[in-house]
């Protein structure tokens, strides 16, 4: 337990100086947005060229499922 405190502390204070030299130098800032719940563990999304609204989500077990533009995910299995 030791060793992890004392690795967490040198981590941070290795990424703290990293962290603001990144926001000073102009590179943009990157967000996460929650687009679907309820899967397992997604691993792609695929907007599909229709231009429909429609994405495709493939999931670690091997589903690809459809998002709907409203945000909800089809029941029914794309493949």
């Amino acid at each position: 337990m030791k060793h992890f405190s004392l690795s967490l502390i040198i981590g941070l204070s290795v990424l703290g100086p990293t962290a603001e030299l990144a926001t000073l130098s102009g590179l943009p800032s990157v967000q996460l947005e929650l687009v679907a719940e309820g899967l397992n563990a997604s691993f792609f999304l695929v907007a599909l060229k229709d231009k429909s609204g429609h994405r495709i989500i493939g999931d670690q077990i091997g589903l690809a499922m459809v998002l709907m533009p409203d945000g909800k995910v089809l029941d029914t299995p794309f493949l």
